[in-house]
């Protein structure tokens, strides 16, 4: 069972009786939620604060929060029995832009930066080791930003960070840090699919680097290929940025390394729910007696009958193999 409490803008927090709550979560989105109550959707205001609770208490006492939000939508169904709440973990960051100058900086220091400033709640803030030699964000929202500088740093470093609202502030964890005890097999999920696939961002073989450089009045273009790879898959290209500190080839050789191998994608559909479950955890698969360390690279969570003693909590998830 879980609890899902309101809090408006008059600060007085209230229960919220839903029958289906769904909890999701991508690259793209970081967190999102949609409740399917029957109360009164004049209740309900934009910008108000959804907090969504285990129903029991955690080892330290108090209850584990799965997600916060703002809402940024609350609308009546056709058949005017059935109201839909949405809300956004990451909304404030979603909404603001902003102009930044960074200079020698790392991800995890923008962002603790971007949260001080804009007064935002921070949660677990993991350290990055790529520095941004120097960078401007104009006008680009400040999801945008981050999510463009994690995938530097994945493309430097090869470990995956996510930015998440899940647990009551922002936070931004490495997959690598998330393994959780858990293993998904054909008994515990409805359907479990793989596909195998060669294409972008599965494997690159040849990155092309382009620089613009106006006060030269040229643009430079640097190629580093992979012979052995496209002997064996054909030429996958990704173009890329140069970098503030113009190293090419470091730069097409980390991007290379980080996409050298076809990706594996496993697609779990109504597998038994598991509130540790959340976007970039690493868990295990096993499918058909193969046993496989994944990463979650979508989530969502569903809820039916969500405050019954008769709850049933799903999970259909995206993950990609370690």
């Amino acid at each position: 069972m879980i609890k899902i409490v309101h809090t408006p803008k008059d600060g007085v927090h209230r229960s919220i009786l839903c029958g289906r709550v769904r909890i999701s979560a991508s690259k793209s989105s970081a967190g999102s939620l949609n409740l399917y109550t029957a109360e009164e959707i004049e209740a309900v205001s934009a910008g108000d604060v959804i907090t969504v609770s285990e129903d029991t208490a955690s080892p330290t006492g108090m209850p584990e929060i799965l997600f916060t939000g703002r809402v940024r939508e609350s609308r009546e169904m056709a058949d005017g029995s059935t109201f839909v709440v949405a809300a956004d973990a990451l909304l404030d960051l979603l909404k603001n832009r902003g102009v930044y100058v960074w200079q020698n900086t790392t991800a995890s220091q923008m962002l603790r930066r971007v949260l001080t400033e804009r007064e935002i709640a921070a949660g677990v803030i993991e350290e990055t080791s790529h520095r941004i030699v120097s960078k401007v964000t104009d006008g680009a929202s400040l999801f945008d930003m981050m999510s463009a500088v994690l995938r530097e740093e994945y493309e430097y470093t090869g470990e995956v960070y996510a930015l998440s609202g899940f647990d009551g502030g922002i936070s931004l964890t490495s997959s690598s840090g998330m393994t959780i005890p858990l293993e998904i097999t054909e008994e515990t999920a409805e359907r479990i699919l793989l596909t195998k696939t060669a294409e972008i961002p599965g494997v690159v073989n040849r990155v092309i680097i382009t620089d613009n450089l106006p006060k030269l009045g040229r643009r430079e273009v640097y190629t580093l290929s992979d012979p052995g790879s496209i002997a064996r898959f054909g030429v996958s290209e990704k173009y890329v940025s140069a970098g503030e500190d113009r190293n090419y080839e470091a730069r097409a050789r980390a991007v290379l390394k980080t996409y050298a191998a076809p990706r594996e994608i496993y697609t779990v559909t109504r597998a038994v729910g598991d509130n540790r479950v959340r976007l970039n955890s690493r868990l295990y698969i096993t499918r058909r007696g193969v046993r496989r360390l994944v990463r979650v690279a979508e989530c969502e969570h569903v809820w039916a009958a969500a405050q019954h003693a008769d709850c049933t909590h799903l999970m259909n998830l995206t993950c990609f193999a370690v």
